[in-house]
């Protein structure tokens, strides 16, 4: 059986979940740098992960695992896994698919989560209960050792901030994320446009962010809307755009997802409205609030179902534009 290295020259961090997720592997990656400074870090992240996985701190390079395309079978994993070198692999997500990766690695120690079948892959499986992403992480590397704080952290170069500053100029900007991966944790069309309009009667300007595929409910927002000519549309822009206009941004309003908590590991104050999913999920910084009707049917689901177990989808259908606005009204003060 093989044995931590004591001195890993190189580590791979699998992490192919989605945008948020590799968000949420800061804390572990700072920790394993700070355990093993002098270790080459190379995370692996799906195609969408990857511009996240650059900005941050302690990853040295990032590959693509493209689960959806070239390595769509478990054969191309397994060989994509063989090309890879490594002396020490964290796997910090419960999948099969990055399990069987990691396992292909030759020679390498694998740590990874402790569910069943998963479990049979790893040389040191670590259980990952603690309820909060951010905590998880913070407990694999305490299985080898390292320790770090919870906190998440982007860090984006200076040119970089300053294209997000010259992409809007002067003003206050209030970046909204249209959209999410799962229809259920989006707000509805109307109400964005109700929020919006009101941020604009308070002097700030809307910014939309999105991925390509959302760009219908941008479209629906500004449709809406009877301030539109005040927004800035950017949805379908790269990621790498989104996270400087994120951080020449006042204040962030978004669902649970991926880039909402981009914006918080840049530092930007972020609203933040929960739907299905559960905010405890999350440590949340003092700059951050949590607007949620608190239904006795929240939270419903881990992630986010396709269509509302109940039907109705009251627990954004029905959010309040007035409580998005009270929220950001106290966040600007």
């Amino acid at each position: 059986m093989a044995t931590l290295p004591a001195h890993p020259q190189r580590t791979v961090v699998v992490q192919t979940a989605f945008l948020g997720d590799v968000v949420f592997t800061a804390p572990l990656v700072r920790a394993l740098k700070r355990r093993f400074p002098a270790t080459q870090l190379t995370m692996v992240v799906a195609p969408r992960g990857k511009a996240i996985a650059e900005h941050l701190p302690g990853v040295d390079a990032v590959v693509v695992l493209d689960k959806r395309g070239a390595h769509k079978s478990l054969a191309a994993t397994w060989r994509f896994g063989k090309s890879l070198q490594a002396d020490l692999v964290v796997v910090p997500h419960p999948s099969t698919r990055s399990a069987l990766l990691a396992a292909a690695i030759p020679g390498a120690f694998r740590v990874g989560p402790n569910p069943f079948p998963q479990r049979l892959m790893f040389d040191l499986p670590v259980s990952m209960a603690a309820p909060e992403f951010v905590n998880r992480m913070l407990a694999m590397a305490r299985a080898i050792g390292a320790e770090s704080t919870p906190d998440l952290h982007l860090r984006l170069t200076d040119d970089e901030l300053r294209k997000g500053r010259e992409l809007l100029g002067a003003g206050r900007f209030a970046a909204a994320v249209v959209g999410s991966e799962w229809a259920t944790k989006r707000l509805p069309a109307q109400t964005w446009a109700q929020v919006l309009d009101g941020l604009v009667e308070r002097g700030l300007t809307p910014v939309l962010l999105g991925a390509p595929k959302e760009k219908s409910l941008s479209d629906a927002v500004l449709a809406a809307s009877s301030k539109r000519a005040a927004y800035r549309d950017f949805v379908g822009n790269s990621i790498e755009e989104s996270l400087a206009l994120l951080a020449a941004s006042t204040v962030v309003l978004g669902g649970d997802t991926g880039l909402l908590h981009a914006a918080r590991a840049l530092g930007v104050p972020a609203i933040a409205f929960f739907g299905p999913t559960d905010p405890r999920a999350h440590l949340w910084e003092q700059s951050s609030e949590v607007v949620t009707q608190k239904l006795a049917c929240q939270p419903c689901h881990a992630h986010g179902p396709a269509v509302c177990p109940l039907g109705h989808h009251d627990c954004l259908a029905k959010l309040p534009a007035q409580r998005l606005l009270d929220a950001v009204q106290g966040r600007l003060r």
